[in-house]
């Protein structure tokens, strides 16, 4: 054996003998601890005689000064609100959402009109899940059956992906796919996913 070697040997020698020595004076301070811990003259709660049981009590509780609030008298009644100042609150909103459905956008440079949508509003009524076909009006998507127009250059379609009846299966997506795909090249449009 080398030099190097066996002052390697001695090094880890004495590394493994500093670890051991190490780790007896952490047993003896934790059983110094423990033991002085013990040894204390405690009261042992379980060998006392009982002694007399105090309950909680509340003690006198102070005299309510507070007020209730009022409301006083109406001085306007605020009338309702005639059927042309409803304005665009009462438009439909969009219910499609990405995040439980899966979107599928038709763009057609010929706008789409509502006779031409009804063969794929027909088409998708097969679908076990939620189905739900919006046009663009006025930079917002409005389902169709609500729709103020009769004609869209784009179109949103989208299939409800998960139910409680659980997720949808992937041969239905396929379909729903396939349809809406079909549908655009019927139009010369363009199908893409969102």
């Amino acid at each position: 054996m080398s030099d190097l070697q066996l002052a390697l040997i001695a090094l880890g020698a004495a590394l493994v003998a500093a670890v051991a020595g190490y780790n007896v004076l952490q047993e003896r301070r934790a059983r110094r601890h423990a033991e002085a811990a013990f040894r204390g003259a405690h009261v042992d709660a379980l060998l006392d005689p009982l002694a007399a049981r105090l309950e909680p009590v509340l003690g006198e509780l102070p005299a309510d000064d507070r007020q209730d609030p009022s409301l006083g008298a109406l001085d306007e009644v605020i009338a309702p609100a005639g059927p042309g100042e409803a304005g665009e609150s009462a438009a439909p909103g969009s219910v499609i959402s990405s995040r439980i459905d899966t979107v599928a956008m038709v763009l057609a440079d010929q706008p789409v009109t509502r006779a031409q949508v009804e063969p794929l509003l027909d088409a998708l009524e097969a679908h076990a899940t939620p189905v739900h076909v919006e046009g663009l009006v006025d930079e917002q998507w409005t389902p169709v059956e609500d729709s103020p127009r009769d004609s869209w250059r784009e179109l949103r379609v989208a299939l409800q992906l998960a139910s409680r009846a659980g997720p949808v299966a992937e041969e239905e997506i396929a379909a729903f796919n396939e349809t809406v795909v079909g549908f655009a090249a019927s139009l010369n449009a363009v199908s893409q996913r969102e």
